[in-house]
């Protein structure tokens, strides 16, 4: 199973694809812009949900700091 997971300015996405057919999404979570550990958690928290998971997509846009 793949974890793919978009980092926006104002909310994170994501998915668990367990094949082409089965795009399975995550509950959209406000991204925590200025709080490091709660940005870490929240994307551990979806990878540590499906721990049969083999890889992690990111996708995240802008200039980060």
């Amino acid at each position: 199973m793949i974890i793919c997971i978009d980092i926006g300015g104002t909310a994170m996405k994501g998915a668990a694809a367990f094949s082409a057919q089965d795009i399975r999404p995550f509950e959209r979570i406000a991204t925590p812009a200025h709080d490091r550990a709660a940005f870490e958690a929240a994307i551990a928290g979806m990878i540590e949900a499906h721990p049969d998971t083999k890889s992690v997509g990111i996708s995240i846009a802008g200039v980060i700091d």
